[in-house]
């Protein structure tokens, strides 16, 4: 995990989720040290979908929660 961004709830991720995280996250990483193909360019935008969606799920998991029992 030594590539990822802090993603809000990241600590909620399943095992499936961390390791698509970790994988779409090294595209990020390798963009500032090397040569950015357009390969590239898929994956970085994959990975902040990726981060996208899974702060969306996070919130609504959190709104769900907080929702008060009838």
């Amino acid at each position: 995990m030594a590539y990822v961004h802090k993603v809000l709830g990241s600590d909620l991720l399943t095992a499936e989720q961390q390791e698509e995280l970790d994988t779409l996250s090294e595209a990020s990483h390798h963009r500032d040290t090397m040569r950015f193909t357009a390969l590239d360019a898929v994956h970085l935008d994959e990975y902040y979908k990726l981060c996208e969606r899974l702060q969306r799920e996070y919130y609504l998991e959190r709104e769900i929660e907080d929702l008060p029992v009838a």
